[in-house]
């Protein structure tokens, strides 16, 4: 019975909310597993000071660890996708430049990243402000992933930070170790 739970909890996805707000120069970041389908919402404040960790990301972003990228990648699944920005200008000739330059950029990002991904919920909305310098951007995302695939994740994660080759081998002795003969 207690084999069927741990089962059941390493296959089970969990589903993370990625908020990012940025309005009148103020950025909020916050990333909160929802439990339950939204019945519990787990909130944490990211707005306290961080300590830097020895934990390199250049060292992961290399081409070797392309693997691991793909990998972590190919086993999110997306539940829904909110973009919304408010873009103004004075001049309400740039503004319309500027909000028609913002939606290519918008569908080629989300084309390029999304290729291969089926999302439940898209949300694109760009709002022009023509009478005032404005620039609002709220992006919030859910999103998920199994647990097992998180445990592989941080696996792999691990040994590229601790560093080894794909075949460690020992050095060539005998049976005896020792040498004694």
């Amino acid at each position: 019975m207690i084999s069927i739970i741990i089962w059941i909890i390493f296959f089970y996805p969990i589903i993370l909310e990625l908020q990012f707000t940025c309005i009148d120069g103020l950025i909020d970041f916050n990333v909160s597993p929802l439990f339950l389908n939204r019945l519990f919402k787990s909130k944490t404040d990211h707005s306290e000071s961080r300590t830097k960790s020895k934990f390199d990301i250049t060292k992961i972003l290399r081409n070797k660890n392309r693997k691991v990228i793909r990998y972590t990648w190919n086993k999110f699944r997306f539940r829904e996708i909110v973009w919304k920005t408010e873009i103004g200008l004075n001049d309400a000739a740039l503004t319309s430049i500027i909000y028609g330059t913002l939606w290519g950029f918008k569908t080629q990002i989300l084309n390029i990243i999304l290729r291969d991904k089926t999302i439940d919920n898209v949300d694109l909305n760009i709002m022009p402000i023509f009478n005032g310098y404005k620039l609002n951007i709220e992006l919030h995302c859910i999103f998920e992933i199994r647990l097992v695939y998180i445990i592989i994740i941080w696996f792999w994660i691990f040994k590229i930070y601790r560093g080894g080759d794909r075949i460690d081998r020992t050095s060539n002795r005998r049976l005896d170790e020792n040498y004694n003969e």
